[in-house]
Order: structure tokens, then sequence, then C-alpha cells
């Protein structure tokens, strides 16, 4: 599940930094929306997270659902959030392993 974000900054939020990194979202971050929760971290940050464990960094919440949902921020600063519904929806991580 890659979601892009794309950030416009508006000021000092605390939505705009990652909760892993603690590095800011730039524009065209690749980010990953966690989908009970509603957390947004950088894809790989979070992809190498859940390999450790299968729980949101933030909130705790358990890393399931039967949706799915991206996250969109455009120029303008408005948040559009479009979701699926998928009787059986898995996410595997793996680490790469360049051969």
């Amino acid at each position: 599940m890659d979601f892009l974000f794309l950030f416009q900054e508006n000021g000092s939020n605390p939505l705009d930094i990652c909760a892993i990194c603690l590095e800011n979202f730039t524009i065209g971050d690749k980010c990953r929306l966690l989908p009970i929760c509603k957390h947004i971290f950088h894809a790989q940050c979070v992809d190498k997270w859940l390999l450790k464990t299968p729980i949101c960094p933030i909130c705790r919440s358990r890393v399931c659902s039967h949706s799915a949902n991206k996250v969109v921020l455009g120029n303008n600063g408005r948040e559009s959030i479009e979701s699926g519904l998928s009787r059986n929806v898995g996410l595997e991580l793996r680490e790469n392993n360049p051969t």
C-alpha cells in the first residue's frame, strides 16, 4: 500500500513531521496512511517499523483493516481520502536484499 503524499507547508503543524525519523514531509514524499488510526509516516520509515512489529508507532493500534485508503494533499492544502473496500486485504513487508 504505497500512498503519495503531496505536501504544502502551511506553518508549524505536528502532522508535518514523520514521527519515526522526525523529518518534515516534503512535496512528493511517498508516505503511508495506516488504515485504522490514520497516522501518516514516510513509507520507508514505517515499512521498516512494521517489519519488526505490526502496530502503529504513535498509538500502538494494530495495523490491519478491511479497507484501503489513499491520502493526497494538494497545493491548496485540502485533504482528499479515497476509500475502497475489499474482503481480504493483506500487507506483506519484506526486507529488500539486493542480489
